[in-house]
């Protein structure tokens, strides 16, 4: 398959180029010296903006189905077919803060999961249950635990399905962290209530942090930095950020995208109505009951918990508040896949790379490839 007259995000890489797909992979990329004609077979871009799909890392449900309520592989499929339709095509489902059995057999039906020939899975994000309970949120108290050796040993025998893992310090050992991180899992900070002198002597240990600003003690003065402080502090870990504009307010992710070039992505937190047209505008979460309201979920007490938005929305909010096209597409494709270790999801697609893309006009519709194929338009 060729796809002819696409442009690419990158002001070095001007004019309109052909890429060529073969087995799911771009094997080929030619700048064009003119508008081309398409032949039989080739999809005419027709100067639309090619870039990777979607990455997402924190989804905890999509399609009308939360992965908390059902961790199983049928969750699963209607969360991949969701994302798809929606131009995320790597995601990982997102189990929050739950009893031991639960951890497991979330762990184990995603390990199956991921035997599936193209599977849009790219492995379970566990957030919590080991977190601070003073930053737990909406997540059950009842379930927050320190990890223990008989849970890491289960994580580490099906490592191949773990993708990422949120917790807070104190609630592993550095031995267990150390481990984790051998196993290349990607460990996040995040729920977590500590100063900012006691995460900084661990901040080490952590590849990213989750959902920036919210879950985590922020700067609460001149002398109090806290856990947004250490990570701004930092000039290598990478971070997550909620871009509903609920969240987190534009000011902040700008500054955020200032100070953490290239290290700040968009997550969508997504629950179950995403990617169902908002529907149902009430439904149960963590054992709570939650509501859409002005565009955000929340229960009763006004705890947030969790997104409508999709990838799409996340990017298209990035732009709205000043975040360079070229940045906003960094943020939710090639640096997301970066913090769980995905190779080949470039925001600028070059030879060798995964075939899995979008083609994004300025209207905001889009075109989902995939395997060669027309999957979705949206």
């Amino acid at each position: 398959m060729k796809i002819i007259n696409a442009a690419l995000a990158s002001d070095e890489l001007s004019g309109l180029y052909t890429l060529t797909l073969e087995n799911g992979k771009i094997t080929g990329r030619e700048r064009q010296d003119f508008y081309r004609k398409a032949a039989d077979g080739d999809l005419n871009a027709g100067e639309c903006l090619i870039t990777h799909g979607f990455v997402d890392v924190q989804v905890n449900g999509f399609g009308g189905v939360t992965f908390n309520d059902d961790p199983s592989e049928r969750t699963l499929s209607v969360m991949e077919q969701a994302a798809l339709r929606n131009g995320t095509t790597k995601f990982c489902p997102t189990l929050v803060t739950s009893d031991e059995q639960k951890l497991r057999n979330a762990i184990a039906a995603t390990e199956r999961y991921m035997t599936r020939s193209d599977s849009a899975v790219a492995g379970i994000h566990l957030e919590g249950p080991f977190i601070s309970r003073g930053k737990c949120g909406i997540h059950n108290s009842d379930y927050i635990r320190p990890l223990t050796d008989d849970t890491l040993e289960f994580i580490l025998r099906h490592h191949s399905a773990v993708a990422m893992m949120t917790a807070s310090p104190e609630m592993m050992t550095d031995r267990q962290m150390a481990e984790l991180n051998r196993a290349g899992i990607t460990l996040s900070i995040g729920h977590s209530d500590l100063t900012y002198e006691q995460v900084a002597r661990k901040l080490d240990a952590f590849r990213t942090a989750t959902h920036l600003f919210n879950g985590m003690r922020g700067i609460e003065g001149a002398r109090s930095p806290g856990v947004v402080g250490a990570i701004l502090d930092d000039h290598a870990i990478m971070a997550g950020i909620i871009p509903d504009l609920h969240h987190v307010s534009p000011p902040l992710i700008r500054t955020a995208a200032r100070m953490m070039p290239g290290r700040l992505y968009a997550v969508t937190d997504a629950l179950c109505p995403a990617g169902n047209g908002g529907k149902p505008e009430r439904f149960m979460f963590c054992d709570k009951e939650l509501h859409i309201a002005d565009g955000f979920c929340a229960d009763d007490a006004g705890t947030l918990g969790g997104s409508v938005i999709t990838m799409k929305d996340a990017m298209q909010n990035l732009v709205k508040i000043g975040i360079r096209p070229s940045d906003a597409l960094k943020m939710t494709n090639e640096i997301p896949a970066r913090c769980i270790r995905l190779a080949g999801y470039s925001a600028v697609p070059k030879p060798g790379e995964s075939g899995d893309l979008l083609l994004l006009r300025r209207d905001g519709s889009m075109t989902v490839i995939r395997n060669e194929k027309i999957i979705a338009e949206n």
